[in-house]
């Protein structure tokens, strides 16, 4: 019942199903109950079923299991003798346990007590015991925290004794090293910001820097320690600081492709990540190496704004060309990143055999040693030979192949654009001087002020929404948003881009991929709208498009379609799904099927979904083009649930678009609110629908930033399809971005709506 229980906390750890940890804590309970009291197996049982307890507590908060974490613990560390070898593990246990509840709770009383445990725990377990180093390193861990609430010097000095311990007692290549350095340079951290002692930051950056060189231990930890790295070789002139930034991107996606859950420490370290790529790359356009901060910049974006979604990995296109390479690699990945020493329920599964450190080294040496094999053996095949590295600046150059694309990258140490056009291999650095990182976060925060204000995002759900009275004119704050955008971010990439006057004729095209704060802006609204609105656009200069990354720009091998004609799915919003009703659909799907039949040459056939989920996907895998138009919801906690309200009130879901397999091209053209909008729970990434249709297979997508009036769809629905459908031939995707630009530039400049209305619009993709 143990090893059942044992079982269940394993898979919960990997899934997050709480019936399972529910199950386990169950399962365990049976297990201490049918064990006497002298049984020498009972300790083992009690301690299992606190480290249950403890784990629900972790994911819950709810403080009766940690008070019975606790009580268990402390049960299983009175039983045995003095002398018994496990007796210093449920010791360390017990301070776990009192640690976790001190810093839900604040008691004094039990940090004071952790750390009497823990001294025993280390008294107890002789000198060549496998746990030494860790029971050191845990009690620095205590010794650190009671020193961050009560500032006594005393224990910060001996927490950083302890855990020097830790470091020597344990080997050089055991999967713990890096944790044990990271602890100890944490410690030699606080100690410098409490006295500005530059010995202490000094020491501090050489147990990061080791932690994250080590060839051992968990990739998420290195990362950890590289991060750390970074922020103490900020603070004085340190020459490691390149080396820190080259060694965060390199396991960057180490850290997070490995298909492990992506729970909530894991998505904080790639959001945390996602900064530091952007602070990379300023380091490194400050030190002239352009291409170098274009690789950095696409590496976070294809890697950490996917895995913070939890879509595609490199292991789906390996999987594809050889399940058995990607299923081995799967496992070891796996086995790397859990298997440290402090895994104690994978030790107990050993059938109780205790591995001393030279074993535990000796394994986890060859789990790495496999992968590094298995790396080399992908590598070799054709087109994955940067199988988890980073794509060159010319790999990436093709991305610009309709036009140049410009990454607005935003940073705490500079913003800059970078440019790549398709006939260079060389990347063109605007650096953008005269706005900084907290000026186009206050950018961001004023226009979500401004839309709450109007009603646009205060709404989850919303297509109808009528304009709130408010006192002040929106327009006048959108005008100025939108100079700013242009003064200080849009003219200096025209001017680099010899497009400083307005081209009278055929308008280029310019891809935007933002970063950061940025990636809530509307770059392609940037411009001068003075009272006669005489003054300089960008619209005036080029059509814009935006991408999350260059990748997404590839062209496809083959077209969306493979005959001379195309299918064309309308989902109109059902009549079931119990909201406002939008009488602005039907008039656009109306619109679309007048436009067909008034030219009966056109090869399109359309078909209109019934609304379902399941028959909107499956018009999504089946249709060449999609047209929805229909409530859009955007959620503000968790973004894959973000998406389309369908029939009966369902959700058709971002976590349902990205499971597609349908052939790469076509149009989505979401007509409903906030399908482009960001999440306040990512503020740096934009994660929404209209993003997640690209990684569908959809080679273009009009979509909205925020949420539209059911007025103004109808419009700009009738004149983007009037343009893609103009000469009776089958229509191009790629032509999509053209006729919204055009479309917009109707709905502003004759039906004379307000920002708020056209400036939503948006084209993403090619």
């Amino acid at each position: 019942m143990n090893n059942l229980g044992t079982a269940l906390l394993n898979r919960f750890e990997r899934r997050g199903n709480l019936a399972n940890i529910d199950r386990a804590i169950s399962v365990e309970e049976d297990a201490v109950r049918l064990t006497p009291h002298d049984h020498p197996d009972k300790p083992r049982y009690l301690s299992s079923l606190g480290t249950a307890l403890l784990t629900r507590f972790e994911r819950l908060g709810n403080l009766a299991d940690i008070d019975r974490a606790i009580s268990v613990e402390e049960d299983a560390a009175r039983l045995p003798p003095h002398d018994h070898p496990d007796k210093p593990r449920y010791l360390n246990n017990v301070g776990t346990a009192l640690l976790n509840r001190f810093e839900r709770l604040g008691n004094l009383a039990d940090i004071d007590r952790a750390i009497l445990v823990r001294e025993d725990a280390v008294r107890l377990a002789p000198h060549d015991h496998p746990d030494k180093p860790r029971y050191l390193n845990n009690l620095g861990t205590v010794l650190l925290t009671r020193f961050k609430r009560l500032g006594n010097l005393a224990d910060i000095d001996r927490a950083i004794s302890v855990e020097e311990d830790a470091v020597r007692l344990i080997p050089h290549d055991h999967p713990d090293k890096p944790t044990c350095l990271s602890n100890l340079g944490s410690s030699l951290f606080t100690r410098f910001k409490h006295l500005h002692d530059v010995a202490s930051l000094n020491n501090a950056i050489l147990a990061f820097s080791a932690a994250a060189r080590s060839s051992a231990g968990p990739s998420s930890v290195r990362l950890r320690a590289a991060l750390q790295w970074i922020r103490c070789a900020h603070l004085i002139p340190s020459e490691s600081l390149l080396n820190a930034y080259a060694l965060a991107i390199d396991l960057i996606p180490q850290a997070a492709w490995l298909g492990l859950p992506l729970q909530d420490r894991h998505r904080e370290l790639l959001v945390r990540a996602a900064d530091v790529v952007r602070d990379a790359a300023a380091d490194a356009l400050a030190r002239g190496y352009y291409n170098t901060a274009v690789e950095r910049l696409e590496l976070s974006r294809s890697v950490v704004w996917s895995q913070l979604l939890q879509l595609r990995t490199p292991l789906d296109e390996l999987q594809s060309r050889d399940s058995t390479l990607a299923n081995r690699l799967r496992q070891v990945s796996y086995e790397l990143e859990q298997g440290s020493g402090n895994d104690m329920i994978r030790i107990e599964m050993k059938n109780d055999i205790k591995l001393s450190l030279e074993e535990q080294v000796g394994r986890y040496y060859g789990l790495a040693m496999e992968r590094e094999t298995i790396l080399s053996e992908v590598r070799c095949l054709p087109g994955l030979e940067r199988f988890l590295l980073p794509k060159t600046v010319s790999q990436l150059a093709p991305s610009a192949h309709s036009g140049p694309v410009v990454i607005l990258n935003a940073s705490q140490y500079g913003c800059d654009a970078l440019v790549l056009l398709a006939e260079s291999d060389d990347v063109l650095h605007v650096p953008l001087a005269d706005i900084t990182y907290d000026q186009v976060q206050k950018l961001q925060e004023s226009l979500n002020q401004l839309l709450s204000e109007n009603g646009r995002v205060l709404s989850p759900m919303d297509r109808a929404i009528e304009f709130s009275p408010i006192n002040r004119s929106p327009d006048e704050s959108f005008k100025l948003i939108l100079s700013v955008l242009w003064k200080k971010v849009v003219r200096p990439v025209l001017d680099a881009l010899a497009l400083s006057t307005p081209n009278a004729g055929e308008l280029s095209r310019v891809f935007w991929c933002p970063t950061g704060p940025f990636s809530f802006l509307p770059i392609h609204a940037a411009g001068l709208y003075d009272d006669a609105d005489t003054g300089p656009k960008l619209s005036d200069f080029v059509i814009s498009s935006y991408t999350p990354t260059l990748s997404a720009l590839a062209l496809p091998s083959h077209e969306g379609t493979t005959a001379n004609t195309m299918c064309l799915a309308v989902v109109p919003q059902p009549a079931s799904d119990g909201l406002t009703r939008l009488p602005g659909a039907q008039i656009e799907i109306g619109h679309i099927k007048t436009m067909l039949q008034s030219s009966p040459s056109t090869p399109v056939s359309l078909v209109e979904s019934i609304g379902t989920v399941d028959d909107v996907l499956t018009k999504m895998k089946e249709s060449d083009w999609i047209h929805i138009a229909c409530h859009g919801v955007q959620n503000a906690h968790s973004p894959l649930d973000s998406g389309i309200v369908l029939a009966g009130g369902r959700h058709l879901m971002l976590r349902d678009v990205i499971k597609l397999a349908r052939r790469r091209g076509g149009l989505a053209f979401l007509s409903a609110c906030q399908t482009a909008t960001g999440n306040e729970d990512l503020p740096k990434e934009a994660v929404n629908l209209a993003t997640g249709m690209l990684l569908a297979g959809y080679g273009g997508v009009v979509s909205t930033m925020w949420s539209i009036k059911d007025s103004d769809a109808p419009e700009v629905v009738k004149s983007v399809y009037e343009q893609l459908f103009q000469d009776g031939n089958l229509p191009d995707y790629r032509q999509a971005a053209k006729a919204l630009h055009y479309a917009v530039k109707r709905l502003r400049e004759e039906h004379n709506v307000p920002f708020v209305s056209w400036a939503s619009f948006v084209h993403i993709g090619l």
